[in-house]
């Protein structure tokens, strides 16, 4: 996806959320703050968009995300429950309908955890979370900006059905 593209989503994104009266928090992990930077690319984001955290270090998932200790212990910080979680907790958090989050594997590889393994969460008020692993390849640079618009990509078509 090319950025004509991807502004021309968050221009949607905007307009739905905003007549809505929706907002939007963001947990990111993996992609370390680029989704809500492209969303400061928009005009008038503060409309629709609340704010993020960047949750990097498991500690940080812990202590700012509220995501248990024993989750991540159990499952690992790079799989579905822990992303799952994080999408409704920066929800809960920030006070917003919808939750996005990512987290997953960059590079270098970590055991036998595989280099472009993702998750991308979303929480939206009133339904189940979604929760989609996604497989990219390229460099660290590569993946967390295709992980970005992935999750860009998925917010986009879940909030065109509310």
């Amino acid at each position: 996806m090319d950025d004509t593209e991807l502004l021309k989503q968050l221009e949607i994104i905007k307009s739905i959320l905003t007549e809505k009266g929706f907002f939007l928090s963001t947990a990111e992990s993996i992609t370390l703050g680029r989704i809500a930077a492209n969303i400061g690319l928009i005009p008038g984001a503060s409309h629709f968009f609340k704010g993020g955290i960047v949750a990097y270090a498991e500690e940080a998932k812990i202590r700012l995300l509220n995501i248990p200790s024993k989750l991540i212990e159990t499952k690992g910080v790079v799989s579905p429950e822990v992303c799952r979680l994080m999408a409704e907790n920066i929800s809960s958090i920030f006070k917003t309908e919808i939750g996005l989050s990512t987290t997953g594997y960059a590079g270098p590889a970590v055991g036998d955890e595989p280099v472009g393994r993702v998750f991308i969460g979303l929480h939206i008020a009133k339904t189940q979370a979604i929760v989609k692993e996604y497989r990219f390849s390229g460099t660290r640079l590569e993946i967390q900006k295709k992980t970005a618009k992935t999750a860009i990509k998925l917010l986009w078509e879940e909030v065109k059905k509310i």
